[in-house]
């Protein structure tokens, strides 16, 4: 609830202050400072507590998880079926690499591509 309380707010301030030409933009003040929130916390060690660090790293999530619905919602241009079983491939790997437990950082970014082809 947070997450999305987080997200509307930020979107209904931008169109109160953008109601004509630029209200097509509202989706980007979805987008919350939670990088640097984490950062934040982080500088704090174990002064912050982990159930508010859990917290922020949750909220995170949601907010990206919902960040990524919105463009996909209120954004589309066109759908590319051929690349829907090589995302799904891609998730498969990256869900069998936490299966084994696999820390390395090089599985996970061999599996897609190192965001090259984004």
């Amino acid at each position: 609830m947070a997450a999305l309380g987080g997200a509307i707010a930020p979107a209904l301030i931008y169109l109160a202050f953008n109601p004509r030409a630029t209200a097509a933009g509202w989706s980007v003040p979805t987008d919350t400072g939670t990088p640097f929130t984490l950062g934040l916390l982080a500088l704090f060690g174990s002064r912050a507590s982990i159930g508010l660090k859990v917290f922020v790293t949750t909220y995170a999530v949601a907010c990206d998880v919902l960040a990524i619905l919105i463009l996909a919602v209120f954004y589309p241009r066109a759908i590319h079926a051929a690349w829907l079983p090589a995302s799904a491939a891609t998730v498969l790997v990256m869900v069998i690499f936490n299966r084994w437990r696999a820390h390395a950082t090089w599985p996970y970014l061999a599996a897609t591509d190192g965001g090259r082809n984004t």
